[in-house]
């Protein structure tokens, strides 16, 4: 009996998880030598990707203080994995590594082995957001869901004092200030690496311009202008920037209490 050290998400009729036990049925290939039944479904191993039942705990420990499944953020960056690991990258873990990286993390675009040093819990990093652009009626709500995540608001109403009062040439510019500000401040605290992120509550044609603003260049004809005036797009200048785009303030809280998972971001 033998325990995979790796994990196979895409397997039918079930996944292959790290950890689960199978029995050896013979020889595999040149390159995966071994074949092994696991619950009625056949795979092909390398001999490192195996383990006895009896090694299993030593291989878990060897990853402590994580587990299978937790999300991690790495610390350090790696050209040489197939496709280039930054600082900063968030992913999961999978299973035993080697005996050097005892950890196998899958980050979404590459996966490979790293040490429970080169890693921190996602939880233990507070990633720096900003709400960016909120429609009048769900102003007040917002601010509250902004305080109680330890946000930055970028936002305002018509009615406030620098909107009705101190600018002069019309609430656009005040916006691009607040906007740029922020997503300036936010990033120079993330040490230009860490993504920021910005979200926005779905709204009216204001609320279109300023997500315009902060929407990923790539998925944007031009960032030169909007609507046929003249604009300079601001998350241009912020490459670290993510966009998440909310129904409400209660969808934004949800958002923010599973950890501001950068892929729902744009």
């Amino acid at each position: 009996r033998v325990v995979s050290l790796v994990a196979n998400p895409g397997s039918k009729p079930k996944p292959l998880k790290a950890g689960d036990e199978g029995v050896v049925m013979g020889p595999g290939n040149e390159e995966h030598p071994i074949t092994a039944d696991f619950d009625h479904t056949s795979f092909i191993f390398q001999t490192k990707h195996l383990c006895t039942p009896a090694d299993w705990s030593a291989k878990v420990a060897s990853m402590r203080p994580f587990s299978i499944g937790d999300r991690v953020v790495s610390l350090v960056a790696k050209l040489c994995w197939p496709k280039p690991l930054k600082v900063g990258d968030e992913g999961v873990v999978r299973g035993p590594g080697s005996e050097k990286k005892p950890m196998t993390v899958d980050v979404g675009h590459t996966s490979g082995n790293l040490q429970p040093t080169q890693l921190c819990s996602l939880t233990d990093t507070h990633r720096p957001w900003f709400l960016g652009s909120v429609p009048d009626s769900h102003y007040r709500e917002a601010l509250e869901v902004v305080d109680r995540y330890d946000g930055w608001n970028a936002t305002g109403i018509a009615s406030d004092r620098l909107n009705s009062a101190i600018l002069q040439k019309g609430w656009k510019d005040g916006m691009r200030a607040k906007m740029y500000n922020a997503a300036s401040e936010l990033t120079r605290k993330a040490d230009g690496g860490r993504p920021v992120v910005a979200i926005v509550i779905a709204g009216g044609p204001a609320c279109d311009w300023e997500r315009w603003h902060l929407s990923n260049p790539k998925d944007l004809p031009s960032t030169c202008d909007y609507n046929s005036e003249t604009e300079q797009h601001i998350r241009s200048t912020f490459p670290a920037l993510r966009l998440k785009v909310c129904t409400n303030p209660r969808d934004m809280k949800s958002f923010l209490e599973r950890g501001l998972p950068l892929d729902e971001c744009q």
